[in-house]
This record gives C-alpha cells, structure tokens and sequence, in this order.
C-alpha cells in the first residue's frame, strides 16, 4: 500500500496538532488518487504534461473531451 497524505473535503492536507494525516486504507488512498487524476486537465501540470484528463482544449492537449469534437477524433485517442 502506498502511504499518502490524507486529503480533506477542500483538497488540503489534513493537519492534526501540527502534523499532516495519512491515509490509512487502501481505500482511501485508491479514492484520492482517482479524485486527482478526474480533477486534473491534461497538459495543465507543468511537470508532466501528459498527466491528467483530456477534458478541455489547452496549449498541451489539442483534444477536448468536454466541447467540440468528432466521434473519430475521440475513437483514434482511446485506440
């Protein structure tokens, strides 16, 4: 299992009397990490450009899923 920091509803990092939280679970990890990479628009991470979801149109990603685009367009990206 991979240790993260835990993650409140706001998406900051939880701190109790100073010290940041871990998740705990499996569970909890796995749900953090999936919420990130939802929340993340492809190519908006300067570190790594290919991260994220190709939701909206942006300098790095010239797909967007949410908008304007073909059904093609769309097939040629999963495949």
């Amino acid at each position: 299992m991979s240790v993260d920091y835990l993650l409140g509803d706001d998406g900051d990092v939880v701190i109790v009397n100073g010290s940041p939280q871990y998740t705990t679970t499996i569970e909890q990890s796995s749900k953090q990490q999936t919420i990130i990479s939802l929340n993340t628009y492809k190519g908006e991470w300067d570190f790594n450009i290919l991260a994220g979801i190709p939701w909206i149109k942006n300098e790095n990603n010239n797909i967007s899923v949410l908008g304007k685009g073909t059904k093609d367009l769309l097939d040629k990206k999963i495949s």
